[in-house]
């Protein structure tokens, strides 16, 4: 997801995330972006990305709005079979080591590109990337 906004707070209450279907977000941001979660507090700068639960009650503010801002959607059960230790990345900034992050966002821009993707087994394909480079850059080792 990425899109245009202007200024906003978003609070998913536990009531709210009590329906949601077991996920983790991604988020690269290009505005400030404030993210209050699991007792932690962290600023989002330009570029900066960070790690949300989507079972967990969460507020994101944007308070100049966004432009681009991008979220990736991604199933938690997956990423724990890939990522030990996956929900100590919650709420922390991530650093692109060894650049995993970026090759993350910049293979999600293919997408934009509907018949890039056209084939179920292409599609198939796809998705086991993303996750495989969600995984580096949450920290999975080779293995």
């Amino acid at each position: 997801m990425s899109g245009v906004c202007t200024p906003v707070e978003f609070d998913a209450s536990a009531a709210l995330v009590a329906n949601n279907d077991d996920s983790i977000g991604i988020i690269r941001n290009v505005n400030p972006v404030l993210v209050r979660q699991l007792n932690r507090e962290s600023t989002l700068g330009v570029g900066d990305t960070m790690v949300v639960s989507w079972t967990d009650p969460v507020t994101v503010t944007l308070p100049e709005g966004a432009k681009g801002t991008t979220l990736i959607r991604l199933s938690r059960p997956v990423l724990q079979a890939l990522v030990p230790g996956l929900s100590d990345t919650y709420g922390r900034m991530l650093p692109d080591i060894g650049g995993a992050l970026q090759s993350l966002f910049d293979y999600l821009s293919v997408l934009e590109d509907q018949q890039a993707i056209a084939t179920p087994d292409l599609q198939h394909v796809v998705v086991t990337h993303i996750y495989d480079l969600a995984a580096l850059a949450l920290g999975a080792s080779r293995d």
